[in-house]
């Protein structure tokens, strides 16, 4: 069945989308679930976007997350989501998909997929920073290609899904973690500076890293 896509994910470089195609299909052929890109391949205008949604110069009284740096000047994080700086990021150069349950939380897929990856040039780059369902593949691009009329979604998939470098934000506390399913998704407040609403969140068995 190769790859599925939700919305207007897809994977616009022919190298990325072959790649997780045959890693798709490897996971499908032992009987787990076909992968899902939630987010693929970023144009840079979304990226920005995404940017003026999360950071500012002036935080004022709100709450801040982290910090970067960007143009010569210091931006704050005042949501608790992440995203990368703009021109860094791997979803930008085509490479990096954020993938769906049960890619995208401690699960024993989750585990065979880390070592079917490496057959494909595929990680998991999200193990870096905290990001279960962050995967980044590293070969040739190939043609960078436009998504099918309509989107590359061919999954149904709530709107309005948080979108990161990153996705989703990842919750800890008392040895357990919990992240997002998607099947449990519901649209997020639509205020920048939000935390995540509880019915985004599905508390999975102790981890080891969204």
């Amino acid at each position: 069945m190769s790859t599925r896509y939700a919305g207007a994910a897809y994977n616009h470089a022919s190298g990325t989308r072959g790649a997780f195609d045959g890693l798709s299909n490897q996971l499908e052929a032992e009987g787990h679930p076909p992968m899902v890109v939630l987010d693929g391949g970023r144009e840079k205008a979304d990226q920005l976007r995404i940017w003026y949604q999360r950071m500012t110069l002036t935080p004022g009284n709100r709450k801040v997350y982290g910090t970067a740096w960007w143009n010569g000047q210091k931006w704050y994080r005042i949501h608790p989501d992440a995203v990368g700086v703009p021109d860094t990021s791997n979803h930008e150069e085509r490479r990096a998909n954020d993938l769906a349950w049960p890619c995208n939380s401690n699960t024993a897929a989750h585990l065979r997929t880390q070592v079917l990856a490496k057959r494909h040039n595929i990680t998991w780059q999200g193990m870096g920073f905290r990001e279960w369902w962050r995967w980044t593949f590293w070969g040739a691009l190939g043609a960078i290609g436009a998504a099918p009329a309509g989107g590359g979604g061919s999954v149904p998939i709530a709107p309005n899904l948080p979108e990161e470098d990153d996705l989703a934000t990842l919750v800890t506390g008392g040895g357990r973690c919990r992240v997002p399913r998607p099947r449990r998704q519901t649209p997020p407040d639509s205020r920048a500076d939000n935390t995540a609403p509880r019915s985004l969140i599905t508390t999975i068995a102790p981890d080891s890293e969204a």
